[in-house]
C-alpha cells in the first residue's frame, strides 16, 4: 500500500523512525563510498611472464591436434619461435595497458629463475609498497606441482626449474620486515 489509509498514520513514529534510520544508513553509505574512492590502491607495476616455450610441448601435457593455438589472439605457427613469443608478449601488455595506462610493465619472456628473480624484487624496489601485478602464462612448462611451484628455465633452455609460489610472493609480495604488501597474481597455465 503506497499511501496510509487514514490522516493519523501520516505520523506514525515507527514509521518516521525507520524512515530516519534509512536515511542515516543511506548517509553512511555515501561517506563510506567517498572515503573508498580516496583510499584506493594504484597498481603501479606490472610483470608479465611468459614460459611458452613455442614449438616444444611440456613433457606431461603433449598437445592432441584438436587444441586451441591462439594466445592473446596471435598464432605462435604463422611465424619462428623467438618472433612469436615476443608478439605474444606485446598483445599481452596491450590488453593490460588498457586496463592500467599508467602501470610500469615489464615483459618476461621465457625468463630462467634468477631473471625472474631479479626483475621482480626490482618491481617491488619501484613500487614501494604500492600494489603490484604479476601475470604469470605457463603453457610451455609442465603444470605446476602439487607442492604449489612454477616452471621457468635454466641458463642453456634444456630444463624446466620448479620456482615455488611462496618463493616468489617472498620477492614480490613481502617487505622486509615480513609484513605483506600489496599484490596481484594472475596465474595463466594448467591446473592453477
Amino acid at each position: 500500500e503506497c499511501f496510509p489509509s487514514s490522516s493519523d498514520d501520516w505520523f506514525n513514529e515507527d514509521a518516521l523512525d525507520e524512515m530516519q534510520k534509512l536515511q542515516s544508513r543511506r548517509e553512511a553509505e555515501a561517506t563510506n563510498y567517498r572515503l573508498a574512492g580516496k583510499c584506493r590502491t594504484m597498481t603501479v607495476g606490472t610483470a608479465l611472464v611468459t614460459c611458452l616455450n613455442i614449438g616444444i610441448d611440456p613433457p606431461d601435457q603433449p598437445k592432441a591436434p584438436p587444441c586451441a593455438k591462439l594466445h592473446c589472439w596471435f598464432d605462435p605457427s604463422s611465424c619462428i619461435p623467438g618472433e612469436a613469443l615476443k608478439r605474444i608478449g606485446e598483445r599481452l601488455q596491450a590488453q593490460y595497458e588498457f586496463w592500467h595506462p599508467r602501470s610500469r610493465y615489464k615483459l618476461l619472456l621465457d625468463p630462467t629463475v634468477s631473471q625472474l628473480h631479479s626483475h621482480l624484487t626490482e618491481l617491488r624496489r619501484l613500487g614501494d609498497k604500492k600494489r603490484l601485478l604479476i601475470h604469470y602464462n605457463g603453457h610451455g612448462v609442465p603444470r605446476p606441482s602439487v607442492n604449489g611451484e612454477l616452471w621457468c628455465f635454466n641458463k642453456s633452455y634444456t630444463k624446466y626449474i620448479p620456482v615455488s609460489v611462496y618463493e616468489v610472493q617472498s620477492w614480490v609480495g613481502v617487505d622486509k620486515f615480513g609484513y605483506s604488501l600489496p599484490s596481484l597474481y594472475v596465474l595463466d597455465c594448467s591446473n592453477a
